[in-house]
């Protein structure tokens, strides 16, 4: 299980809003680890983990199921998107501040790595 409260006073320490986790089928195997997560769905996900106040999720709508089983440490709102238009409108909502680092890379187009964990 991940230990919330040292990664929300890391992220205070270092004057960082927030972290984002990000994966797309599987391909980001430290935001499975972080989240829970043994598998990943066919659709983009978000993670939001504020220095202050509980994660926020940001999935898609098809892929609800696939998110009952993630660390109970990291409950929070779970909001859904529909399509492009939805995630692009949601995700600055869910991300606060201009100090975030991200895990990943932009459009996912990192090679797969394998988990060493």
């Amino acid at each position: 299980m991940i230990n919330l409260q040292q990664i929300q006073e890391y992220l205070r320490d270092q004057r960082i809003d927030g972290w984002l986790l990000y994966d797309f089928r599987g391909l980001n195997p430290i935001a499975l680890y972080v989240a829970g997560l043994q598998t990943s769905g066919s659709r983009r996900w978000f993670l939001w983990i504020p220095a202050e106040g509980e994660p926020v999720w940001l999935i898609h709508a098809i892929e609800g199921s696939t998110f009952v089983g993630t660390d109970p440490n990291l409950n929070g709102p779970k909001h859904k998107y529909v399509g492009w238009r939805s995630l692009e409108e949601w995700l600055p909502k869910v991300v606060r501040g201009p100090t975030a680092p991200q895990n990943g890379s932009p459009w996912n187009t990192a090679p797969k790595t394998q988990s060493r964990m």
